[in-house]
């Protein structure tokens, strides 16, 4: 049996039909075009939450070591493998924005960002770490010792045996400065990733990868406990001075009651 020629499409319908696939085609392009610069945006977003994340798993483990030892990790092993029995860190996190085990141990006077931030991420000029490292504060040290030492020469200069027995005072006072007891044993404060890539998220005013130092100063819990304590005596001092008012409130109409009773009798 022939086929109906009158059933046959015509050119010009087939040629529409190829203008509008050509039309849905552009179109998925366009689309595809603007979305995918959207999703890579929020899987690199994602990833940095990730890296944060990760790097508070740091802080706290390294926290837990220091409360525990008085004294900062020697390296990652410390955290990671039983210590008299007791695991800091659950393992050691893949750094997401390298994709490896490659965090960069920041040991104590090696940190480039302020470890302590107050309000609008302005440094504390408390903090024992903060922008100093141990240079300057073995340079503080060992100034001290050297403005007391002399002050001790010019007092005893009337005698040379008092001057010779000074003089050795102030050797081992400056030596103490310069080598005395490191805060933290000189040991790994933080952890900071190694992709030198920017960022989208902005930790700690860096907006690249490997300057995000996540690092434990105990001085941040010093501050804590501090804000804490003026905010439970806030509270408490406002109880106190609602209940003193609501006290008086109730004699004084305890009062004006009395009052209208013996103005009635």
């Amino acid at each position: 049996m022939k086929p109906d020629p009158s059933r046959r499409s015509k050119p010009s319908e087939e040629g529409y039909v190829l203008l509008a696939v050509m039309f849905l085609l552009v179109l998925l392009t366009i689309s595809l075009a603007i979305a995918l610069p959207k999703m890579s945006k929020e899987i690199q977003r994602d990833r940095e939450l990730e890296t944060m994340q990760r790097g508070k798993q740091y802080i706290r483990a390294i926290r837990l070591y220091y409360k525990k030892f008085g004294a900062y990790p020697p390296n990652v092993d410390a955290l990671v493998k039983p210590t008299n029995n007791i695991r800091f860190l659950r393992k050691k996190y893949v750094d997401p924005t390298t994709g490896k085990e490659d965090w960069k141990p920041i040991r104590y006077g090696q940190n480039k960002c302020p470890t302590a931030m107050g309000f609008f991420g302005q440094p504390l000029a408390g903090s024992t770490i903060a922008g100093t490292g141990s240079s300057s504060s073995s340079g503080l040290s060992s100034d001290t010792s050297t403005t007391d030492s002399s002050a001790t020469q010019s007092q005893t200069a009337s005698s040379a045996t008092s001057s010779a027995a000074s003089t050795s005072s102030t050797a081992t006072g400056s030596t103490t400065g310069l080598t005395g007891k490191s805060f933290g044993g000189g040991g790994i404060i933080g952890f900071s990733p190694n992709s030198p890539k920017q960022s989208i998220l902005v930790y700690k005013k860096k907006n690249h990868y490997n300057e995000w130092e996540f690092v434990y100063d105990p001085i941040m819990e010093q501050l804590y406990t501090t804000s804490n304590t003026a905010n439970n005596a806030g509270l408490a001092s406002s109880s106190t001075s609602t209940s003193s008012t609501s006290s008086s409130t109730s004699s004084s109409s305890s009062s004006s009651s009395s009052t209208t009773t013996t103005t009635t009798q």
